[in-house]
């Protein structure tokens, strides 16, 4: 009996030790969990405080940044200002030493000059609007006779119509070439083509501008057998045409559409 009782009260000290031991570690397990909770609270505490840091950087970098770009900007425009207002001294002192303008009682030299000028950036713009109205064109037929299929005969009829229109365009450019390119640098174009002379403004106009590499001040010259007869200076060079001065020889010999080379 004494036997038997004694086991039971072992059985029950070993219960309640398993459950002591249980219970110890249900704690430790949340202990755990609580501390990895923290850590990564904490981690994510840190965390964001660098993020906030790095974007509180960026912000003052962007700024700074800004303020440059303000600072490029204005000196790009005072720079820009003032090579304009260069540029125009040179000019009206090219025109008047030259002589271009040949002034007349009651006439504004500055008025002739403003004139001149105004004439060049016109013929510029129509003759671009007949060349870009003629691309068009073509692009037009293109994309018909892509939708239509018409026979090889038709296509080549078509495109033999489409060319003769570009010559008759050409030459009343003449001698500005659609083909080659004008004012683009093409290296089948050697030299300037005169494209008008103005008399009364001593004025000699160039298909070429400085898109091909004209440039204000630079020379052209004509030869004959070897000798150099004619010679011209530009005074004004714009995107695809430039206006230029005769230096040598007679404006009266001076052919529309003749060449003359760069010097």
């Amino acid at each position: 009996m004494k036997k038997i009782a004694f086991k039971h009260w072992q059985f029950r000290i070993c219960a309640v030790i398993v459950c002591i031991l249980f219970f110890f570690l249900d704690a430790l397990a949340f202990a755990d969990g609580g501390l990895a909770t923290v850590k990564t609270a904490t981690a994510g505490s840190v965390s964001s405080k660098e993020a906030e840091q790095r974007i509180v950087e960026l912000e003052l970098e962007l700024s700074r940044v800004r303020e440059e770009l303000s600072r490029q900007r204005a000196q790009y425009a005072a720079f820009y200002e003032r090579s304009h207002a260069v540029l125009e001294q040179m000019r009206e002192l090219e025109l008047h030493s030259a002589h271009l303008l040949q002034r007349k009682d009651g006439e504004d030299t500055a008025a002739l000059a403003n004139q001149a000028l105004s004439a060049l950036r016109e013929l510029g713009v129509r003759q671009l609007e007949v060349e870009q109205s003629l691309r068009d064109f073509e692009r037009y037929i293109e994309t018909m006779l892509n939708v239509m299929q018409p026979s090889d005969a038709v296509r080549r009829e078509v495109s033999e119509r489409i060319s003769a229109l570009r010559g008759v365009v050409e030459r009343s450019l003449n001698p500005l070439s659609i083909v080659a390119g004008r004012g683009g640098g093409k290296s089948g174009m050697t030299g300037c083509g005169v494209l008008a002379v103005h008399d009364e403004l001593q004025l000699v106009i160039l298909d070429r501008g400085f898109l091909s590499g004209v440039r204000t001040g630079s020379e052209w010259w004509q030869a004959r057998n070897g000798k150099v007869t004619m010679k011209l200076r530009v005074v004004d060079a714009r995107p695809e045409i430039s206006a230029a001065v005769l230096v040598q020889g007679t404006l009266a010999e001076i052919a529309i559409g003749s060449r003359f080379l760069a010097e």
